[in-house]
This record gives C-alpha cells, sequence and structure tokens, in this order.
C-alpha cells in the first residue's frame, strides 16, 4: 500500500496663370496666349486491487475549455484605376503492480444520454456554475492607430482640365462672371506680388457671388463640372497639379449610405424640396404671422407624435426579440429524446428543458407586460393624431408649408457660409476656391463622407452613449446630421443640438470643412460641440448644476480656468478619446471623474483601464460601489 500510495501522490501531481480662353470667349475677350480547431472525457482505468467494492461517487467533470444621379458628365469616363494598396499532458504515471494494457476504447457512439447521466449532469452544473469565467478583453480593439480612414477609391469621374472652368460658370449671370474673371486675372497675374493677397480678397467675394447664383440650380441636371464647383470649390482646374485631379475624379459622388452625411449640394437640395427643415438662424428670422401660434403648436404635436412613434417601434422589436426567445425555448422543450432499447418511448423533460419552462413563463409575463404598454402607446398616438388634424384645420391651407423656393435656399446657402466660417475660424484660410497650395492630394487626409463616417464609428466606439438620448425610459441612437462644406478650416462645429420641438428623436446639426489637415481633430471638435450642446440644452437653466456640463462647470470654476469653458471642455474631449482612451494620463485629476462617469468608456475598455494606473482602479472601484449602491 506504501507504493500505491507514493505512485498514487505522483499521478495526482502530475495536470498658371492668364486669363481662360473659353472664359474670355464667352465674355467676347480676345485672350492672352499662355501655356497651358474539442476535448473527450478520459476512460476510468479498472479499480486497483485492494480498493473497497463500492464505487465511489463520481467528481465532477471540468467544463471544456472555451475555443478561442444628379449629375451629367461631358466627356466619358477613361476607365484607368488607382491600385488598391493595403498593411497534455502524457500519463508518465507508476502502476502499483503491473497490469495487461487496457484495450483500446473505441469511438463512442453518439446517442440521447440515459436519464442517470442526465441528473449527475445537472447536479454538476451548479457547481461548475459557481465560478463563472469572465470573458479575456482583447487590447488590440481599442487601440488607435493612426487614421481611421482606409479608403483608397478607384476612379469613378472623368473630366476634361482644359476648358473646365467655361463649363463650371456656363449659363450663370454674365456680368457675375465678368466680375470673377477680371478679379481671377488680378489674382493670377499681379503686377506686384504685394497685391496677391489683396486681389485673392476681391476674388472671393466675386466667386461667393456667383456661387450663391449657382447653388438655387441643385434641383436641376448639373453638368459635372457645375456639381464639382458647388461642392468642391472647384472653379478652374488649372489651379490643380495632375495628382489632385486623380484624387478629385477618385471621390465618389453618389450617397450610399444611409448615414445622414451629405456635400453641399446634396443638402440644399434636401431643403430645397422640404425633406429637411432649413437651419434656424437667428439674425434672419421671419416676422411673426398672425397664425404663428397655431404653427407653433402643429410642430410641437407632430415632434411628440414623431418621439412617440419612435418608442412604439422600439417596444415592438423588443416584442420581436421576445417572441423570438420564446419559439426557441418551446422548440427545444418539443424536442425529447427517444429511448434507445423501448421503441416508440421518449425519455421526460431534461434539466435544461425544465429551466426552459421557466423561461417560457418569464417570457410570457415579459411579453404581457409589454403588450400593455403598446396598447397605451396605440392610444397616445390616436389622440395625437386627433390633435394635429385639429390644429391643420385651424390654420390656413398653405400656411403650415415652409417657403420651398429661391429664398429658402438662398437662406440656407448663407447659413453653410457661416458655418463654414466658424469651422476656418479668424486665423484660418478664408480662400473658398480649390487651389493645390492649399491642401493635401491625399484623398485620407480630406473629409469625404466615408472618411467622416469611419472616424465618427472610431469615436462611437470610445464614447457609446455620444448619440443616445433617452425618452420615456427608453434609448434611441440619434445621429445627426453632418455637412460638409468646401473650404479649409481645422475645427468643426455643432449648429444646433437638436429640433427645439422635438429634443427626443430630431437630429442635430453638424458641419466640418472637407479640404483640412487632420480629418479626426476636425470630427472630434465638431462631437464634442455637440455633446456639450446637447447636455447644455437638455440640462435648461440648471446646466451649471447638474449633468456633464454642471460636473465640468464646478471643476473649471475650482480651478480659476480662464477663456471660454466650452473650448475648454472640447479640448479635454479630445484628450479623453485619443489618450486617456490609451492609459496615457493627459487630462487634469479633477477633470478625469467627470468624464469617467458622464462620457464612459464602454466596459470592456474599463476592464483594461484598471489595470493601467492608479487614478483609473480608483475610478473603476467607485463605479463598482455606485452599482452594489444603486444609485448615482
Amino acid at each position: 500500500m506504501g507504493l500505491f500510495s507514493n505512485n498514487k501522490n505522483k499521478r495526482n501531481n502530475a495536470a498658371q496663370q492668364g486669363l481662360d480662353p473659353d472664359i474670355s470667349e464667352l465674355l467676347g475677350v480676345q485672350p492672352q496666349t499662355s501655356p497651358s480547431r474539442p476535448l473527450q472525457q478520459p476512460v476510468p482505468r479498472p479499480g486497483a486491487k485492494g480498493s473497497p467494492p463500492a464505487p465511489q461517487p463520481a467528481a465532477p467533470q471540468p467544463a471544456p475549455l472555451p475555443e478561442k444621379a444628379y449629375f451629367t458628365t461631358s466627356s466619358a469616363t477613361d476607365g484607368s484605376d488607382l491600385d488598391d494598396l493595403s498593411d497534455f499532458l502524457e500519463d508518465d504515471t507508476m502502476e502499483p503492480e503491473p497490469e495487461p494494457e487496457p484495450e483500446p476504447v473505441p469511438e463512442p457512439v453518439k446517442q440521447a444520454p440515459s436519464t442517470a447521466q442526465q441528473q449527475q449532469q445537472a447536479a454538476a452544473a451548479p457547481q461548475q456554475a459557481e465560478q463563472p469565467v469572465k470573458p479575456e478583453v482583447d487590447e488590440e480593439e481599442y487601440r488607435i492607430k493612426g487614421m481611421a480612414a482606409t479608403h483608397l477609391y478607384k476612379q469613378e469621374i472623368n473630366f476634361e482640365p482644359r476648358g473646365f472652368i467655361r463649363r463650371a460658370v456656363d449659363g450663370e449671370s454674365p456680368e457675375l462672371i465678368r466680375m470673377v474673371a477680371k478679379m481671377k486675372k488680378l489674382f493670377d497675374n499681379p503686377a506686384d506680388k504685394k497685391d496677391k493677397f489683396l486681389h485673392r480678397q476681391k476674388l472671393t467675394g466675386a466667386y461667393w457671388n456667383l456661387l450663391s447664383e449657382a447653388a438655387l440650380k441643385v434641383n436641376q441636371r448639373l453638368p459635372l463640372e457645375k456639381l464639382l464647383l458647388i461642392r468642391y470649390g472647384l472653379l478652374d482646374a488649372s489651379y490643380l497639379r495632375p495628382e489632385h485631379i486623380t484624387m478629385i475624379q477618385s471621390i465618389p459622388l453618389e450617397k450610399t449610405q444611409e448615414e445622414p452625411v451629405y456635400y453641399m449640394d446634396e443638402w440644399l437640395r434636401q431643403i430645397s424640396t422640404g425633406q429637411i427643415k432649413p437651419s434656424l438662424v437667428d439674425e434672419t428670422r421671419k416676422v411673426m404671422q398672425s397664425n404663428s401660434r397655431e404653427l407653433d403648436k402643429l410642430q410641437r404635436k407632430t415632434g411628440a407624435r414623431d418621439a412617440e412613434l419612435s418608442n412604439l417601434k422600439n417596444k415592438l422589436s423588443n416584442m420581436d426579440m421576445l417572441e423570438g426567445s420564446l419559439q426557441a425555448t418551446v422548440n427545444m422543450l418539443l424536442e425529447r429524446d427517444k429511448h434507445p432499447v423501448y421503441e416508440g418511448i421518449k425519455f421526460g423533460y431534461t434539466k435544461q428543458q425544465l429551466d426552459g419552462m421557466n423561461d417560457v413563463l418569464h417570457c410570457c409575463r415579459k411579453l404581457s407586460a409589454i403588450n400593455k404598454e403598446i396598447e397605451t402607446q396605440f392610444r397616445v398616438l390616436s389622440r395625437l393624431e386627433e390633435e394635429i388634424e385639429q390644429l391643420r384645420s385651424a390654420v390656413p391651407e398653405g400656411a403650415e408649408v415652409v417657403e420651398v423656393n429661391s429664398s429658402a435656399i438662398s437662406d440656407e446657402f448663407n447659413s453653410l457660409r457661416q458655418m463654414l466660417k466658424m469651422c476656418t475660424g479668424r486665423q484660418g484660410n478664408h480662400f473658398p476656391i480649390l487651389y493645390a497650395p492649399y491642401f493635401n492630394a491625399d484623398p485620407r487626409q480630406i473629409c469625404t463622407r466615408e472618411n467622416v463616417l469611419d472616424e465618427i464609428k472610431l469615436i462611437e466606439k470610445f464614447d457609446p452613449g455620444l448619440f443616445m438620448r433617452r425618452y420615456k425610459q427608453e434609448e434611441h441612437r440619434i445621429m445627426p446630421y453632418i455637412i460638409i462644406c468646401p473650404g479649409y478650416g481645422e475645427s468643426g462645429i455643432c449648429w444646433e443640438p437638436f429640433d427645439k420641438y422635438n429634443k427626443a428623436t430630431s437630429r442635430g446639426r453638424v458641419a466640418v470643412s472637407m479640404f483640412t489637415k487632420n480629418v479626426r481633430r476636425s470630427v472630434l471638435t465638431a462631437l464634442a460641440d455637440l455633446r456639450w450642446q446637447v447636455a447644455k440644452e437638455m440640462a435648461q437653466h440648471y446646466w451649471m448644476e447638474e449633468g456633464l456640463t454642471g460636473k465640468y462647470y464646478e471643476y473649471y470654476t475650482l480651478n480659476n480656468l480662464k477663456g471660454d469653458i466650452k473650448m475648454h471642455f472640447i479640448n479635454d474631449y479630445m484628450l479623453w478619446i485619443t489618450m486617456e482612451s490609451q492609459g496615457m494620463q493627459k487630462l487634469e485629476r479633477e477633470s478625469r471623474p467627470v468624464f469617467w462617469r458622464y462620457a464612459p468608456f464602454p466596459q470592456p475598455l474599463k476592464e483594461i483601464l484598471k489595470n493601467r494606473g492608479f487614478f483609473y482602479k480608483e475610478l473603476y472601484l467607485k463605479d463598482e460601489n455606485r452599482a452594489r449602491s444603486d444609485g448615482y
């Protein structure tokens, strides 16, 4: 027995220049010539001599390991494309006595488990469930690797650079064309280089006048050159180098994604057709009409109707999910195993199926509760529809129709020009014409629709609550309208956080400049501005006391900071997303808890950061304390 004990212990221890000739011809001026792989359960060995006859209860087996077209082209596309680029343990124990080797065990035939085996597995299941294993967090998923934009487009459009300007301005006012041509000639060939800045300013004014007239034609079928003039600010192709022209020709023109990101011409078209309301500008508010109060009530009721409808859709979606889960559980209950000996006889329910019955009851209770909420929602919607009809009958016919004409487009164009000016800033480059020395020819370095959406996806991964809004205990993801303006601004701005008549489900308005040095900075500043304004408007006159803005204002005043509080917040939010998310502590100690709680990272990232420093560990423990105390 001593040898047997020793061996048993061993086993247990072993586990350019000049006036363009085409422009000259259009104006009647004579130009100057110029160049142009599962695990099996081990089979128990026969009992050794001297072992007690009574069988010992089987130890629970370990759980198996987890396995890890609004344009026309004026020339045929040449079809040239850019090249796509891209980045067991061995059983060495000794036996107490020599025994013949056991015969090889054949592969078990899959059959329904016996009732005893099912009971044994069910008894072992609670013991295994006592120690849940947390899933491993992939740190690489939350690592920022340079630019989010990976698009290298193929050439989609083609235009002839020679004579581009003539086709771009064709059909506009001759006076405006003549003024642009005159200022362009002075800018291209200044008599004194010191006067070039002055001529650039005059050309800027003349260009904006021309563009404001061209923008009125967005509902028409535009030639490609005029579309590029409005969308990109491309006036003269001779201002670009060949690589810039290739980049412009490779940017997709058509909108293929559902996200609300628009170029300038697309945005004006949406405004002109009444699909989107014009942007609010206090300086250009129209004179109040006698029926304006009824119109305001109508808009409020319409906004409430839209919010209730969105809530109803969420509840119906939850009901569909519960019905799918219920159906899957019922199907599992119907699949009882057949007895392997007695033909035509099935086993009773397994432990898993008995648990499924409890799930069915729980699911039915939930469905019953949601059904009551849905019935209430339909009653609310019906009442709102009646009120809307009454208000519509009280408003004269045609009074509620928003002006969708040249005046509305012109007002919106002025709003877009103001947005671009805010994106550029006081010390930025306000030249609106596409000019090769002012921007990069790399399509990944400009704010195309695809690049902006890539950056938004990246930022939302670190701030999942960025676009979330709560209405009647339901959360909705409301992405704002993103307007891409042609210009050289380095920052983005939030024009409106949401519609004042529908705070629950309406979209805000955010603008970025297309030709920027850093796409991520432009998108980040715009979304930080949106974050601040949404929180401030939701808190209303308590914005200095409650929520994100209240806590940040407390930090701002206690530290005696100077300057615009919103700009401080935008800069800190950029550090929060780009640096603090990677474990680099760049924020002040007092401001970090504000972002950790009110602009929180996703839980997997918090699991990573708690091991990166004392401050993150402290914030993580505070989260756990708040969760245990069930309250904020």
